[in-house]
């Protein structure tokens, strides 16, 4: 283009810098809209994945209106701004075109005026305007490109916002596999809270020989959960130590630690993937015959084999196609299949019908052999069978001993007895019976 006319060619030039400013700010702004636009879809998966999860209550409750009414009302906003980020990305297309005109006009009236002065032939003025066109060309198919990949961005540092979450607990430099544990637990002065200045345990110690079986009761927030996470590992404590086979639980890998510990939690998590897949969650290279011979420990063989489908039958959303009992027995089989040396059970059988509760009963009976087991009871029942039990009260704990123990000492285990005691006759008699006071056997009678 110079060679042919360079007074020409600056003209033409001259357009490029406005473009590249309009280009600047406007893709600016999309990116800005589209992250806006962003979030509201994140708010409208949010909340539809809220209620999903608590369908029945919101039936329950009466609450369907309220609920499409909020759902309306994210959409809409979703909506409001997706439009505003459509007339940015259409005002883009719409300015470069304007600017490729302006350019183009003042290529037609200095080329015409040097034609007129005979600086120029009128071919040259065409060959200078189809010079003109293809530079313009690859600049619209830049701005076009440009705000695609502004938005694709805006998705891609969502993601990598997510990837780039530090763990908050990492493992030490020199950390150590944890190999054939023995299961010997031991707190010593631990101390942990969930936000800062705000301790929920304070000052726990106690020990736990390995192969005993372990229970830690206590009324609701008292820290019971809080010591199972702590023992897996998934929070750190703020001071204090917990020991694991005599060893900080902060040298082993994180990883391998619990490779050793199998977990059942009172609230069932399954996966809407095959019955197979979720037995074998915790040791993805199970055997077809380890996966069988777990389930007909936890009593989940029979069931399973009258499926159509069998151990390949994929269950719906958390395994809501199966009954409770149902649910836990897979749990139970999850965690046995690992052959962990520390077994956590928070109350598998506080959800389950009395038929399945027996049968969970049974099958951790005949597992805790050789492991050391922590239950967090809810339920006072045969109590009897453990070794010790822990009592927490406001992240303190408060006795340890056996189920004969603490009844003969008439502290707080006994009055959380005698309390479950006092709502089983209220069950049991109907909330229109007049029921007898409290005596002091009754809590000794109960478990």
């Amino acid at each position: 283009m110079f060679v042919l006319n360079w007074q020409l060619a600056l003209v033409a030039m001259v357009t490029l810098p406005i473009m590249g400013t309009l280009l600047f700010v406007l893709i600016r702004k999309v990116k800005a809209t589209a992250q806006k636009q962003r979030k509201h879809e994140g708010a409208i998966a949010s909340h539809v994945n809220e209620v999903l999860g608590a369908i029945s209550l919101v039936q329950a409750f009466g609450r369907e209106e309220h609920e499409e009414s909020r759902l309306q009302k994210y959409s809409d906003h979703h909506v409001e701004q997706g439009i505003h980020t459509a007339r940015l990305t259409a005002s883009v297309s719409r300015m470069v075109h304007i600017v490729e005109a302006l350019g183009t006009a003042g290529i037609v009236l200095f080329g015409g005026w040097l034609v007129l002065g005979k600086q120029m032939t009128p071919g040259d003025l065409l060959v200078f305007l189809s010079y003109g066109h293809s530079l313009y060309k690859p600049l619209r198919n830049l701005s076009s490109l440009s705000v695609k990949f502004s938005r694709a961005m805006v998705s891609a540092k969502r993601v990598a916002d997510i990837l780039d979450i530090e763990p908050e607990i990492r493992d030490l430099p020199d950390a150590r596999q944890a190999s054939a544990l023995q299961g010997d637990i031991a707190f010593h002065q631990v101390a942990f809270g969930y936000e800062r200045n705000t301790n929920v345990l304070h000052g726990v110690s106690f020990h736990i020989d390995a192969g005993q079986k372990v229970a830690l009761v206590g009324s609701s927030g008292a820290g019971k959960s809080t010591i199972v996470n702590l023992i897996l590992r998934l929070y750190e404590p703020q001071s204090g130590s917990i020991m694991i086979d005599g060893i900080n639980s902060a040298q082993y890998k994180r990883e391998s630690l619990r490779q050793h510990i199998g977990i059942v939690l009172q609230d069932t998590v399954l996966f809407g993937a095959s019955i197979a897949e979720n037995i074998s969650y915790g040791k993805p290279d199970a055997t077809r015959e380890e996966i069988e011979r777990a389930a007909a420990l936890s009593y989940a063989h029979d069931f399973i084999a009258a499926l159509p489908d069998g151990y390949d039958t994929i269950l719906g959303e958390r395994g809501n196609t199966l009954s409770g009992g149902q649910r836990q027995r897979i749990c139970l089989a999850r965690a046995i299949i690992k052959q962990p040396s520390i077994l956590i059970l928070d109350e598998p059988t506080s959800a389950v019908d009395p038929a399945s509760a027996a049968l969970i009963r049974d099958t951790v009976a005949r597992l805790q052999t050789g492991k050391t087991t922590l239950v967090i009871a809810h339920q006072f029942v045969a109590m009897d069978q453990f070794d010790q039990i822990l009592v927490l009260e406001n992240g303190r704990l408060v006795e340890q001993g056996t189920h004969l123990q603490l009844v003969a000492h008439k502290g707080q285990y006994y009055a959380l007895l005698a309390h479950q005691a006092r709502e089983a006759q209220w069950e049991d008699a109907g909330a229109s019976s007049t029921l007898r006071p409290e005596t002091e056997g009754e809590a000794e009678t109960y478990a």
